[in-house]
């Protein structure tokens, strides 16, 4: 079965509406390619980054819950009843990334919204930060809080991550849904390459934040 999650804009209401789809058969449904981040080679190193802002009331998403995974801080929201859907959001995000459409798709499953490490309010580890890694730091999140499968969307780098997670184990992943998902192409954007140079991730994050939060 796979979760086909769309998104349509509406300039005039400026808001967003969620429709699920279930089919009989596994797919990948990749959208677009926004960040054009590589799934090869699987060392690909991303620092990671703080969310810019996280503002706004604590239970718009459900309540704050924190897990440990391997010495790890894990900060995740659930919502919902159903089948487990796990949300995976992009690169200097959280889990508020999902604020427009969770509560649609939470009508249908229980859905799971974790801030992946290094970002939003979980820790911070020494870690090689790959999508290899995150791709197991998230199977590890969810054996931690007892979801064995689950429907997993990944938005950006969240949809490079989850396409890792369907690698590293198949079994525990019961669809794929991406949104404008990284982790397609062979080629990174210039801009990330950039960030992955050792010692210029931390010296142009303050930038792209305020161009990603203007």
């Amino acid at each position: 079965m796979y979760a086909h999650v769309t998104a349509q804009s509406d300039a005039q209401k400026d808001a967003r509406e969620t429709s699920v789809e279930i089919s009989d058969e596994i797919d990948v449904l990749p959208q677009s390619c926004a960040l054009g981040l590589a799934a090869e080679p699987p060392d690909t190193t991303v620092p990671p980054c703080r969310t810019a802002s996280l503002s706004g009331p604590a239970d718009m998403l459900g309540p704050s819950r924190q897990t440990t995974v391997q010495g790890t801080t894990i900060a995740w929201t659930e919502m919902g009843e159903g089948e487990p859907l796990v949300l995976l959001h992009g690169m200097g995000d959280s889990h508020r990334t999902w604020r427009q459409s969770a509560h649609h798709l939470a009508q249908d499953f229980r859905v799971l919204m974790p801030d992946l490490p290094g970002h939003g309010l979980s820790g911070r580890p020494d870690a090689p930060y790959t999508l290899a890694w995150y791709a197991q730091s998230v199977l590890d999140w969810m054996s931690a809080v007892g979801v064995e499968s689950a429907h997993v969307c990944g938005h950006s780098f969240g949809g490079g991550i989850a396409q890792w997670m369907l690698l590293c184990d198949a079994s525990r992943v019961r669809s794929l849904a991406l949104v404008a998902a990284g982790g397609l192409g062979r080629e990174v954007a210039f801009g990330l390459r950039l960030a992955a140079i050792p010692g210029l991730g931390p010296l142009l994050t303050p930038h792209f934040m305020a161009f990603g939060t203007r």
